[in-house]
């Protein structure tokens, strides 16, 4: 790096002036800690120097960018430092940073974490490094709720991406929050990206920001509460934790009740319902659901009745009652479909794959889970892919198509194990009961090494092995 800083320099000033400069700095360094590497003094002594041969509004932008974490488009460097491109361009020509295609092909511009370093060193000498602090929670809140309705939408996938390009400035964003204070903002934000969170597998993550906000108890509107406890709750329910889904929906609807609005008072009735499939009380869930049901249809809320009446469709399957769980299915897909609700049609798709793969009709299954799978790979929606492969998998055996099966089952276990979520009881008494299947047409060492050949593969290896024709294994 001190290498490339001298080189962007070599344009401006001639040798001896470089050497100049070089030479003006050994000094420092030998008065320096004499047990600091000497590639270490080289490196803080070419960053000085570039720094010093910076315009003051160069070097006011450059402190600036620090704030960003794994890097920021042209748009919010403008919007949190006053940006220019002309000023972008002029730091990336002389090394102080860098330039990359984010997901959507724009550039993004970003710094090496120790030049980012040296520039939170700088910022915090300026007056106003505080408020910078702030605008870029700001600009990162604003993000994360224009994203909020688009993740229901046909461009969810480009703005999953969106976000996950963003993931370290959401971070830097709630720390910040946290340290000053600034609780709404937390809430507002932690909130705002929990389908975010759900999709991509940040649960744990997640739900830390959540409860750590939710915690500290500081001022913030019963609206915004609310929400975070509903956000909170599904991604405890998520991990398993049926208890605490409970009661942080349970506070939540008695908010909503206060606040009379109907609609999430509905939304979290149905939640509720999803907490009682979980503990197997498919009496309550189904009592729930049913209250809810003609609330969304009036409503509108194509999103809440899709996922409603495929949980509905779930308790039919386990009930034995395939033609009303097949019935409920294809409605809630519909309605799904309708909105452009892609989360919402990769659930439909892969519990009406599931209701196939009991019925035998078997052909309809695969076309299901292929269908559900694609989804759920273009959405990066990492539960439902788990799902999906371990799906193949039961199709796989009822094909008897032995090592597939064995093969499919292993990439799924390892899928869920890497999430650390449990798996559904249907799904886990449908993966323990293919694994004894196996055991007769393979032997037990012909099916732990095929579990284990499952194991091994990468995600996407997973995701394609599955979606190959299927044939003899």
């Amino acid at each position: 790096l001190a290498l490339e800083l001298a080189a962007a320099r070599v344009n401006v000033l001639s040798a001896a002036a470089l050497r100049d400069r070089l030479e003006r700095r050994l000094p420092l360094l030998v008065a320096g800690p004499r047990d600091v590497p000497v590639r270490q003094q080289t490196l803080r002594a070419a960053i000085d120097w570039s720094y010093d041969l910076l315009g003051e509004g160069e070097r006011e932008l450059f402190s600036r960018l620090a704030v960003f974490a794994g890097g920021c488009s042209a748009t919010a460097a403008g919007d949190v430092c006053g940006a220019t491109l002309a000023a972008l361009g002029s730091l990336v020509e002389k090394s102080l940073i860098q330039q990359r295609p984010g997901s959507d092909g724009d550039v993004r511009f970003g710094m090496l974490e120790t030049m980012r370093e040296y520039a939170s060193e700088r910022l915090r000498e300026r007056e106003d490094a505080e408020l910078r602090r702030r605008a870029h929670a700001e600009h990162f809140l604003a993000l994360a709720e224009e994203a909020e309705p688009e993740l229901k939408g046909e461009g969810a996938a480009a703005w999953l991406a969106r976000l996950e390009d963003e993931h370290d400035n959401f971070r830097a964003a709630l720390g910040w929050a946290r340290r000053a204070g600034a609780t709404e903002l937390e809430l507002r934000l932690a909130s705002a990206l929990d389908v975010f969170l759900e999709l991509r597998g940040h649960l744990t993550e997640g739900r830390g920001w959540l409860e750590g906000a939710l915690s500290r108890r500081g001022e913030a509107p019963a609206p915004v509460r609310a929400k975070a406890l509903k956000a909170a709750a599904i991604l405890v329910l998520r991990q398993g934790d049926h208890r605490l889904a409970r009661g942080l929906l349970e506070e939540a609807l008695a908010l909503y009740r206060d606040l009379g609005d109907e609609r999430w008072v509905a939304r979290m009735l149905a939640n509720l319902g999803s907490v009682a499939i979980h503990e197997g009380d498919y009496e309550r869930a189904t009592g729930l659901f049913e209250e809810t049901i003609p609330l969304f249809r009036a409503a509108g809320d194509d999103r809440a009745l899709a996922v409603t009446l495929s949980n509905l469709a779930s308790i039919a399957k386990v009930g034995g009652d395939d033609a009303r769980a097949r019935e409920l299915g294809e409605e809630g897909l519909a309605v799904a479909l309708r909105g452009g609700d892609k989360e919402a049609a990769s659930i439909s798709l892969h519990n009406l794959a599931r209701a196939a793969l009991r019925e035998r009709r078997h052909d309809d299954a695969a076309r299901r889970f292929a269908d559900s799978l694609e989804l759920g790979v273009e959405l990066g929606y990492k539960e439902l892919i788990a799902y999906c492969v371990e799906g193949f998998g039961e199709l796989a055996a009822a094909r008897r198509e032995w090592r597939r099966a064995a093969r499919l089952l292993g990439a799924g276990k390892s899928m869920f194990d890497a999430l650390g979520v449990p798996v559904g009881s249907e799904e886990r008494e449908g993966y323990e009961a293919t694994l004894e299947r196996l055991e007769e047409p393979l032997g037990d060492a012909a099916l732990a090494k095929g579990a284990a050949e499952g194991r091994a593969m990468s995600p996407e290896q997973a995701v394609s092995y599955a979606l190959e024709s299927t044939g003899p294994a």
